[in-house]
């Protein structure tokens, strides 16, 4: 049930009635029900792929917790018994997500993500200082985990964060249904007018390949992303910001604090930092500096880790060589810029008039926007072959689509902490609705295209 079917909008419209009205005390029990109702449209199997990770998770997490009360166990014993229990449930879970990511086996829609956001939640319990933060009820656990907004493409939520929202009460709220009935319209932009229009065109140019490419996985994502947020502040949940102006960031590493930002804090918090301050990475650090001296003891083990945590991520995205490639070279050019940036500090210090200047700092983005596109040409080895023309008309819609984009993007930078009036964001979901239904990419023989982060 893809988020732009009518199916989709006919299920989200009968719901949220539901939601306000006769199940008003009932709310998060009701979005459990239509959560496995609708992962129930990607195939019955599925649930119980999902049903098997929240039973493990749950069955480890209070395990860990009774283990932390244990009698007759020393302090190391309880914590290597509460470290085997995590480590069996990540094995079981994390080893289901790479037998169907890389076996010749069926795909269950969303795994990939389910499965990291569940693992945070497992990994956080064992961190935890006290029993308080485990969930104790398995439906609950069941919703975090398989909450329908965010289960095919993210975002990837904390339970502690999430939790405050999920489970409360909420009353009807017009603001908060007006912003997010304005996000999925917005979202809708962005995938069928943007993103769908320009797809079909990208294997016929390879310099709109490479660089249109990046303007449709972004469009893609984030509009996909705008409607999960969109339909959970319509029921009164926030979900986190994935996102943060992407296409403004001054370099490689900038841009991934930007994009896709709940995935690079999963990787950063679970691989990058335990890997670094790790027994291994100690004493390697140790022999560095004995050695090698200071400088070689603090980078090495850090470039290690940058590189282990970008293959990973490349792994995650898929088993194929070009994505594996592609999550070592963003790698590589991270690294590669923390060497330079004593040149950089040098030079901006010798021209401190030309680099605080808004013509560098527009050069700054063109660069990284250019450097990022040709790192996800690697992409482009495992998009399907098309040989659609992009029309006059169709390039007109696009560029004027983008431009739009762009002048928004410009203002929100510009205006983060300002928000319009209630008539504006009213006239304005209904202007890109309009726009949707006008210039949209679907009708009459248009196979609609599935959202490009749900393959993995």
């Amino acid at each position: 049930m893809s988020f732009t079917s009518s199916y989709f909008l006919l299920f989200l419209a009968v719901l949220a009635v539901l939601y306000y009205l006769p199940f008003r005390r009932l709310q998060w029990q009701l979005l459990l029900a239509a959560s496995f109702f609708y992962y129930a449209f990607s195939g019955l199997i599925n649930l119980a792929y999902i049903s098997a990770t929240i039973v493990t998770t749950f069955i480890a997490t209070l395990l860990m917790d009774k283990l932390r009360t244990a009698e007759g166990l020393s302090k190391k014993q309880i914590k290597s018994r509460r470290r085997a229990v995590m480590l069996v449930c990540l094995v079981i879970n994390i080893g289901g997500l790479a037998v169907f990511k890389y076996a010749p086996l069926r795909f269950p829609l969303g795994i990939s993500f389910y499965t990291l956001q569940t693992m945070g939640y497992l990994i956080d319990c064992y961190r935890a200082k006290n029993a308080e933060f485990t969930e104790r009820n398995p439906f609950r656990l069941a919703l975090f985990t398989s909450f329908f907004p965010q289960l095919i493409m993210g975002p990837i939520s904390r339970f502690s964060d999430l939790k405050k929202t999920l489970y409360g009460g909420h009353k009807f709220n017009a603001d908060s249904f007006l912003d997010g009935f304005l996000r999925i319209a917005f979202g809708m932009f962005k995938k069928l007018v943007i993103a769908d229009r320009l797809s079909p065109v990208m294997k016929t140019n390879p310099a709109l390949a490479v660089f249109g490419y990046a303007i449709v996985l972004y469009c893609d994502f984030t509009g996909g992303i705008d409607i999960a947020l969109g339909v959970a502040k319509i029921f009164g949940i926030e979900l986190a910001e994935n996102f943060n102006a992407p296409f403004f960031s001054n370099s490689i590493a900038d841009y991934w604090r930007r994009w896709h930002i709940t995935m690079g804090a999963w990787f950063r918090d679970y691989i990058f930092y335990p890997l670094s301050i790790s027994k291994p990475m100690r004493k390697l650090t140790m022999k560095l500096k004995e050695k090698a001296g200071d400088g070689a003891a603090k980078r090495i083990p850090v470039y290690i880790a940058t590189i282990v945590t970008w293959f990973l991520t490349g792994i995650w995205h898929g088993s194929q060589w070009n994505y594996i490639v592609w999550g070592l070279a963003n790698g590589v050019v991270i690294m590669l810029s923390q060497e330079c940036e004593p040149l950089y500090k040098r030079f901006r210090a010798k021209n401190e008039r030309l680099t605080s200047s808004k013509p560098y700092a527009a050069f700054t983005i063109v660069r990284t926007f250019l450097l990022m596109s040709l790192l996800r040409g690697f992409d482009l080895f495992s998009y399907p072959a098309q040989t659609a023309k992009l029309t006059v008309a169709s390039s007109a819609i696009v560029a004027a689509a983008v431009l739009l984009l762009v002048v928004l993007g410009l203002w929100r930078h510009r205006s983060k902490d300002a928000r319009p009036s209630r008539d504006l964001r009213l006239a304005g979901a209904f202007a890109l609705i309009a726009a949707v239904l006008v210039f949209g990419a679907y009708g009459l023989g248009y196979d609609a295209s599935g959202f490009i982060y749900t393959q993995f």
